[in-house]
């Protein structure tokens, strides 16, 4: 497997476990037939599906300075409030100096877990279809 597709395999079987486990939790061996059986799967699916694309979404809005503000106030207010003695990171004095400096060091973002959340929420969409239409 090649290293590229490697976050998607890992993302996968973490939401495969996730409905596994909401699967287990609707005790899925004493449902009884198909349309119980979509409900659950749905239920199952749907639920990592919003986890992953809502994390995705933050990741690629924090690549686009969203949450620069707050962690700017957090660094310089917050943290030397907690620790007043200690100088603990050498962040400069305005934000637009804050910002420019996050730039220059380059943002990063996951899409393999926005995208495995979609498929995920895709997933989950069919089988309510199945579950409303059956």
């Amino acid at each position: 497997m090649k290293k590229k597709w490697l976050p998607y395999f890992v993302c996968a079987v973490l939401i495969l476990c996730i409905a596994a486990m909401i699967v287990w939790t609707y005790e899925f061996s004493e449902t009884h037939t198909a349309q119980e059986w979509m409900r659950v799967l749905s239920d199952a699916f749907v639920v990592p599906g919003v986890l992953f694309s809502g994390f995705g979404l933050l990741s690629f809005l924090s690549t686009k300075g969203a949450y620069d503000a707050f962690s700017y106030t957090f660094s310089r207010f917050s943290l030397h409030s907690l620790f007043p003695t200690k100088q603990l990171r050498k962040d400069p004095d305005i934000f637009y100096d804050y910002k420019q400096q996050k730039d220059k060091k380059g943002r990063r973002w996951f899409p393999h877990i926005l995208y495995t959340g979609l498929v995920s929420l895709g997933i989950g969409v069919l089988f309510a279809v199945l579950y409303a239409v059956m």
